[in-house]
């Protein structure tokens, strides 16, 4: 029993255990990654397969008459409003689109855009709770 215990305290064992181990570490850390199957093949005909599938599909929209490859207007219930109340001459202002512009607003649209909610705008800040909260300061702050 005192041999196997003085056989396992060896110094010299112990480093020869400690450096087989760090060496088989070291073989399966380099072996391993040609080991592993490459997926990148089946990956790409995965993605090849969804991308048709995609077109298939958007083919199919454009052909029934559903898709476009145009967008649809976004401003058509502003555009809408702003004719029927006939906002354009009501709201003009001259440098109306040259604001918009360095506001980074360019084009028909976002002057339309602007035409129909600017009027929502003011009736909100000209509200009597505006006013209220404005005009109003305490007593105890004031001098």
């Amino acid at each position: 029993m005192a041999d196997i215990v003085e056989t396992l305290t060896d110094p010299l064992l112990i480093a020869g255990v400690l450096g087989a181990g760090a060496c088989f570490a070291t073989i399966v850390t380099i072996a391993a990654p040609s080991l592993a199957e490459d997926k990148l093949g089946s990956r790409l005909k995965e993605v090849a397969k969804k991308r048709e599938e995609l077109r298939k599909r958007s083919r199919a929209e454009l052909a029934k008459g559903q898709g476009s490859l145009q967008h649809k207007n976004a401003n058509s219930i502003a555009k809408s409003l702003v004719d029927s109340l006939n906002l354009q001459k009501a709201l003009a202002d001259d440098t109306l689109s040259e604001k918009l512009i360095r506001a980074g607003l360019r084009g028909h649209a976002a002057q339309t855009m602007f035409i129909s909610i600017a009027p929502h705008c003011r009736s909100v800040s000209a509200s009597p709770l505006s006013s209220t909260f404005s005009s109003s300061t305490p007593s105890s702050l004031s001098t």
